[in-house]
């Protein structure tokens, strides 16, 4: 791990930090934009203006972008702003946005030295991410809003972090188990209720009840089809963590619910097993580590840019503790398969030949996240990091 002795050089390097993140959203925006506007942007931008126009969310319409929108009304809307601004310039807002909130976070979350090393092993995945114009920094960041929210005694903020993340893809409602065993978890699920209806109604500002309505529906057609879909190698954007892993090397062609239930119950057994260690902030980040890391192994739309997320919970998984050997040989593994050899630095025939065809990318967060929970249940000794500078300890994080 990168060692940052000298409290001055540490808050450099965060500064440095935020200097390269502002610089790989400009460089991502322009490498993206190319001769046309980027796939997934297009997607989003569009988006705003056929709510505003009273159209079908989720139809096609081949002539502005390929593929579908798939993120809620309330997404449509909440892109407004940066939709009217000219593309470029869209883009690249919208790429910082992404950038610096997945920053702010993690500064946020650990004291310098720590913060710099997470900055690091979180940035290609996010660049990677943003070459594409994708939203997972965005979705990282409010998961970890919310972590940073109810250890604080922020309830409220919290859960409308929780609310506005769901609003972009459903998945980071799991972050409502952040909750679960705090002490101030009823006003938690009071907002969470309270914010996602307001966030659901958004669209009403500029469209009538039963368009919004119907908008829903579509929504719901289009996520239903989602769901059906099993994991197939037809779609080579997407990875399926799990899912997949069974279906290359173990011919399983299951449908995707009973492992992503598995996978959901073995992510709660600490929080039932372990309850008492919940007063321990490192057994917090832990457990935000593991559920960052679920959300993209169970996920059975997750494709590569979606890797942030999990990489963001590794770096958490690794800097929740003193480590030794065999944990910075998973931490590296991890940056070598899941982003190294999935991006340009590694050549097009082993990237897409080996890595892609093999569902390679996902094996390191797999791994990981089963020793991740090993930790959690205390099936695996560890040693818990000592307290450095600015190490915050509320009580209202405590479990009841």
């Amino acid at each position: 791990m990168i060692s940052w002795k000298n409290p001055e050089s540490a808050r450099l390097g965060v500064r440095l930090m935020l200097v390269t993140y502002i610089g790989g959203a400009i460089g991502a925006s322009i490498h993206a934009q190319g001769r046309h506007l980027e796939n997934n942007f297009a997607i989003f931008r569009e988006a705003f203006f056929n709510l505003v126009a009273g159209r079908d969310l989720y139809a096609v319409y081949p002539s502005f972008y390929f593929d579908k929108f798939k993120y809620s009304p309330s997404f449509a809307f909440l892109i407004g702003p940066i939709a009217v601004l000219p593309p470029v310039i869209g883009l690249v807002v919208w790429n910082l946005l992404n950038a610096l909130a997945v920053w702010w976070v993690l500064v946020r979350l650990f004291p310098p030295a720590r913060a710099v090393t997470a900055l690091v092993l979180v940035a290609l995945e996010l660049f990677g991410s943003m070459q594409t114009a994708q939203s997972n920094g965005l979705v990282t960041a409010l998961v970890v809003l919310a972590w940073l929210s109810l250890d604080e005694g922020r309830p409220v903020r919290g859960a409308v972090a929780i609310a506005l993340g769901t609003a972009i893809k459903l998945f980071p409602l799991a972050g409502a188990t952040l909750a679960l065993l705090n002490a101030r978890r009823r006003r938690f699920f009071a907002a969470l209720a309270a914010s996602g209806v307001a966030i659901a109604a958004l669209p009403l500002i500029v469209i009538s009840p039963g368009a919004l309505v119907q908008q829903y529906r579509s929504w719901q057609l289009v996520v239903q089809s989602d769901e059906l879909n099993g994991v197939t190698r037809v779609n080579t954007h997407l990875i399926g963590g799990v899912m997949e892993q069974l279906h290359l090397w173990g011919g399983v062609h299951w449908p995707n619910w009973p492992v992503e239930l598995a996978g959901t119950l073995v992510l709660l057994l600490p929080l039932v097993v372990a309850r008492a260690r919940w007063a321990e902030r490192p057994f917090r980040l832990r457990y935000l580590a593991s559920l960052l890391i679920y959300m993209v192994i169970f996920n059975h739309q997750a494709e590569s840019p979606s890797f942030v997320i999990a990489m963001t919970g590794i770096a958490i998984w690794y800097l929740a503790a003193d480590r030794g050997t065999v944990d910075l040989a998973l931490l590296v593994g991890a940056l070598l398969l899941t982003s190294v050899a999935s991006s340009e630095l590694t050549p097009h025939a082993i990237r897409i030949g080996v890595v892609r065809t093999y569902g390679l990318k996902a094996i390191p967060s797999i791994v990981i996240w089963l020793v991740l929970q090993a930790e959690l249940l205390g099936l695996r000794r560890d040693r818990p990091r000592q307290p450095e500078a600015r190490e915050p300890a509320p009580a209202m994080a405590r479990a009841t």
